[in-house]
């Protein structure tokens, strides 16, 4: 696991100077597909590395998921970890209906999270697709505008409309080129606009990939 900590540092000291937020990602304990459980990375380490220097602008309560709220801008985004154990995931779907509902109808919310749902031909991802179905049971309640969920994991730029209620499931992580050309990195600067008759979420492709602008409560 040292190796896996000393990378982790690696990508924090790059990013000196920076007020990064690190979404904990299925590679970044140290546990490749289930096969390396005995080095892996704890949340707390995870924590100390990153998600500790942001304490200055967010409470994070010293766990992988929180919400970050500009309260000037009324916009919450509310970050989730897909790779707890599973009790620790119920907690963490408990705050989560939480902080979807306290809100009143003058804030937006974009949910973050690394995994993408499992309905669809990129990836079956029950962890992901669980943050679908948290949404739903609590979406009458939701007075806020809601965006969506933002993921990666896949490899890929995709984007639908969630069945039920119509909000917006976007992956955007086209970071792989011919074959497995790892080398082909991108990145999206994203900005939303919440006024009156807008309401789109924007991506600016850098890199590999396209811009995308989408709609979302039509």
């Amino acid at each position: 696991s040292q190796t896996a900590i000393d990378r982790l540092w690696l990508w924090e000291n790059m990013m000196e100077g920076t007020d990064e937020i690190v979404i904990r990602g299925n590679h970044d304990d140290n546990n490749f597909n289930g096969s390396n459980t005995a080095n892996q990375v704890s949340e707390g380490i995870f924590y100390a590395i990153f998600n500790r220097q942001i304490e200055k602008f967010v409470n994070t309560d010293r766990k992988t998921y929180f919400c970050i709220d500009d309260i000037s801008q009324k916009f919450r985004i509310i970050i989730l970890d897909n790779n707890l154990s599973t009790a620790k995931r119920n907690e963490m779907y408990e705050w989560f209906a939480e902080r979807l509902t306290e809100l009143d109808n003058n804030w937006t919310i974009l949910v973050m999270q690394h995994y993408i749902w499992g309905a669809n031909t990129e990836s079956i991802s029950t962890n992901g697709q669980r943050t679908i179905e948290a949404i739903n049971h609590v979406y009458s309640q939701i007075k806020a505008h809601f965006v969506g969920i933002l993921a990666g994991h896949t490899h890929v730029d995709h984007y639908e409309t969630e069945a039920v209620n119509g909000y917006l499931l976007i992956a955007r992580d086209a970071n792989f080129g011919t074959g497995t050309d790892i080398d082909s990195l991108s990145f999206d600067y994203v900005t939303v606009d919440t006024a009156l008759g807008s309401k789109t979420i924007s991506f600016k492709k850098i890199g590999r990939g396209s811009d995308l602008t989408l709609s979302y409560e039509t």
